[in-house]
């Protein structure tokens, strides 16, 4: 007798598959079906984007070597061509203090006329390189602004003459006397708008006037200063007006043959400002002349009397008392300037040619300031310098003061001045006026 299972019970099929698969519902089997595509396709994406991750990871690793490359070939190029122009602009120094006839200085002013364009259009690409990456550092140190906005106006009057130009300052005695901010910023934005205006102006004047904005002001930032350049040149056109604070904006075709420069110089400004928490606006008329307004914050120091002199020109020399110097520089020829400098306003100077004598000397002799070249052979300026304050230290002794003479843009080459134990910088070209300045400062702490 056959034996039928019961209804309900377990049976198989002749191929051995399990026939409780037919008691799943079709619909079921469809959306389990569903799940599974689902599932393979999730993996799959979770593999893309595995992919995908590691990839961007790589770009980045290479953007980051780009960067770093791009940072130091600024800072070699940066370092070799401000190094030339210094010898240049030295030199020119030194000449104006002979004697000389009326052609011979004529002769000079080209000389130094075309350096200076050449020293902007460097520093104008720098200068643009670290605003576009974020890199620009800015200083918090005490300045006469009344004697700041008078050697700038004196450092353009040649420009301005010739192209028999009127240009003048004036600074609103309700003005504090000493600021605390970056002077070298803020002279560079005066220098850009300034120069900017003497350069659209066929004819006419070109005027710089500062004063105080009344009204309560928070503790941070006390002082609200106002910054006017006004000219009587060529104007903006009204289409123009929304762009002229682009990079490499230049205006019509025809501008750049007629004026020259790279077409930097507002958009650099515009970002110094807006760094400074500052802001800046232009009011302008076709034919008849612009006007830039620019009001940057700043916090006071003790007031004590202008150091300017009647012209508003800074006699620091003057009052400094001499000095022994270390000057410590791998470059003869600036060595020599930089001694030749020093040497004329009375200071002792004694020379190293790297990183390594300048310690050694350090060490045997008694100095009361050195000024420290950064990229040199044998010792770098970043690892003297820590040298010497690790000794200093060791024996209890007042750190002198060291200024490293650097001829990079990068706000981290600054900060690894500092890091080393750098009391300040100067950037290269170092300007005799500049040098003799900070060396006075240096001294009277």
């Amino acid at each position: 007798m056959t034996l039928q299972p019961a209804s309900g019970q377990h049976q198989t099929t002749d191929n051995g598959s399990d026939s409780r698969q037919n008691l799943v519902p079709p619909t079921d089997r469809n959306r389990i079906r569903e799940l599974e595509n689902q599932l393979t396709g999730l993996l799959g994406e979770n593999e893309r984007l595995r992919t995908a991750q590691q990839e961007l990871r790589a770009a980045a690793a290479a953007a980051d070597a780009a960067t770093t490359a791009k940072s130091e070939l600024l800072a070699h190029a940066s370092h070799e061509i401000r190094s030339q122009l210094q010898l240049i602009s030295g030199a020119i120094d030194l000449f104006r203090q002979t004697r000389l006839d009326e052609t011979q200085r004529h002769y000079l002013d080209g000389f130094q006329h075309a350096n200076e364009l050449l020293l902007c259009l460097v520093n104008d690409i720098l200068d643009t390189s670290c605003l576009e990456a974020g890199h620009l550092r800015l200083e918090s140190l005490p300045f006469d602004l009344a004697g700041l906005v008078a050697a700038t106006g004196n450092q353009l009057l040649w420009q301005a003459r010739r192209k028999g130009l009127e240009l003048s300052w004036q600074v609103s005695p309700d003005v504090p006397p000493r600021l605390l901010g970056d002077p070298a910023r803020v002279q560079q934005v005066i220098v850009n708008l300034a120069g900017n205006a003497i350069k659209f102006t066929p004819e006419g004047a070109v005027t710089i006037r500062v004063e105080r904005i009344p009204g309560p002001r928070p503790a941070s930032s006390p002082a609200m200063i106002r910054f006017v350049i006004e000219d009587t040149g060529i104007g903006i056109p009204v289409d123009r007006l929304g762009g002229i604070f682009e990079s490499y904006d230049q205006g019509p075709p025809e501008t750049p043959k007629r004026f020259g420069g790279t077409g930097l110089g507002l958009a650099i400004a515009k970002g110094l400002i807006e760094a400074m928490d500052g802001d800046i606006t232009v009011e302008s008329s076709e034919g008849r002349g612009s006007r830039f307004i620019v009001t940057i914050p700043f916090s006071l120091t003790i007031t004590g009397d202008r150091q300017a002199s009647a012209d508003g020109q800074e006699k620091a020399s003057e009052s400094a008392p001499p000095l022994r110097v270390l000057v410590v520089e791998d470059a003869e020829d600036i060595r020599l300037l930089i001694a030749a400098f020093l040497r004329g306003a009375s200071h002792q100077v004694r020379s190293a040619v790297n990183g390594q004598e300048a310690l050694d000397m350090f060490m045997a002799e008694d100095f009361d300031l050195v000024l420290m070249d950064i990229q040199m052979p044998v010792m770098d300026g970043y690892t003297a310098t820590r040298a010497l304050r690790e000794w200093e230290r060791q024996r209890g002794r007042t750190p002198v003061p060291v200024v490293a003479l650097t001829a990079c843009a990068e706000k981290s080459d600054s900060l690894k001045t500092i890091e080393a134990g750098c009391t300040s910088h100067l950037s290269k070209p170092i300007r005799k006026d500049t040098l003799l300045r900070t060396v006075a400062e240096l001294a009277r702490q």
